[in-house]
C-alpha cells in the first residue's frame, strides 16, 4: 500500500517522447504521423525503457486498444517479413521502419529470457 509519506508521482511520472519524423532507417524520407505509428512507437518505448532482463523480469504485457499493434506484432509481422515487407495483396507494408524496431527489441527480449504479451483490450466508447 502506499505510505503517508509517498506521493503517486513518486512511482508515476510522465515522459514526453516525439514521434520520430523520418524513417528510423533512411533519414531522407519523411513519415507523416499516424495514430498507428504513435501507438506502435510507444509499445517500443515501453519495451527500450528499462533494462528489463537486469531487473528480474521474466514477462512484460503491452496491453493496448489498437488491433493494428496487437494483431500486427502477434501474426502480421512474421509474414510480412518473409514477403519483403509486403502485405498479401501486394502492397508494402507501412511503417516498415518501426515493425523491424519493434520485432528486433522482441527477439533481443526472448533472447535475455524475457516474455512479451501482447494483449488487446477493448476501447472504451466515449473516451
Amino acid at each position: 500500500t502506499l505510505s503517508d509519506r509517498r506521493s503517486f508521482m513518486s512511482i508515476a511520472n510522465k515522459v514526453i517522447k516525439p514521434l520520430p519524423e523520418y524513417d528510423l532507417y533512411n533519414q531522407h524520407h519523411r513519415r507523416t504521423p499516424t495514430s498507428n505509428r504513435a501507438k506502435l512507437y510507444a509499445a517500443i518505448l515501453a519495451l527500450e525503457a528499462q533494462p528489463w532482463a537486469e531487473q528480474g523480469v521474466d514477462t512484460l504485457v503491452v496491453a493496448g486498444d489498437l488491433e493494428y499493434v496487437v494483431e500486427g506484432i502477434t501474426d502480421w509481422v512474421w509474414r510480412w517479413r518473409t514477403q519483403n515487407w509486403k502485405k498479401a495483396n501486394g502492397e508494402a507494408v507501412l511503417n516498415v521502419d518501426l515493425w523491424k524496431r519493434l520485432q528486433q527489441r522482441l527477439l533481443e527480449l526472448d533472447d535475455e529470457g524475457v516474455r512479451v504479451k501482447f494483449w488487446k483490450v477493448l476501447r472504451v466508447k466515449g473516451n
